[in-house]
């Protein structure tokens, strides 16, 4: 009895799926900064570091912030870009991290990393080679 309720559990529900189209990414796109007539190094220091208290706050929620922040204030559409680490590769300090994830923008069809979090480390926009050896200690990520 049990496999048949199952059976008939598994043919159903298959019925009740629906395909989830995601249309408006599939055109999406960061806006060029300079195209509103903005700079990268502008937007850096203009970036909100009220929440940052580092060791306490989480990567994921700054870069989500700070994305919401370009598009709420500037109308810019940001990107971000993860970096996950291995079991030897994540250890910094006494902490280890599973990944990092920073906002990207895009200034005239180059992409920059917007990781204001490390204001003693990470004093400015970086490209994301740049990005990844200050991370990893080398741009060559696969």
């Amino acid at each position: 009895m049990k496999k048949l309720v199952l059976a008939l559990a598994l043919m159903t529900t298959s019925a009740f799926a629906q395909e989830v189209v995601l249309g408006e990414f599939n055109n999406w796109k960061m806006t060029d900064i300079s195209a509103k007539g903005y700079t990268k190094e502008a937007l850096f220091t203009k970036m909100n570091r009220d929440m940052i208290k580092l060791g306490n706050s989480i990567c994921s929620n700054r870069a989500l912030v700070w994305a919401y922040d370009f598009k709420r204030n500037y109308n810019v559409d940001a990107g971000k870009l993860f970096l996950f680490y291995t079991k030897t590769s994540g250890s910094v300090g006494e902490k280890d991290w599973w990944y990092h994830v920073t906002p990207v923008i895009n200034e005239k069809g180059n992409i920059f990393t917007m990781d204001a979090g490390f204001g003693n480390t990470i004093r400015t926009p970086l490209s994301p080679t740049d990005w990844l050896k200050k991370f990893t200690g080398t741009g060559n990520c696969k």
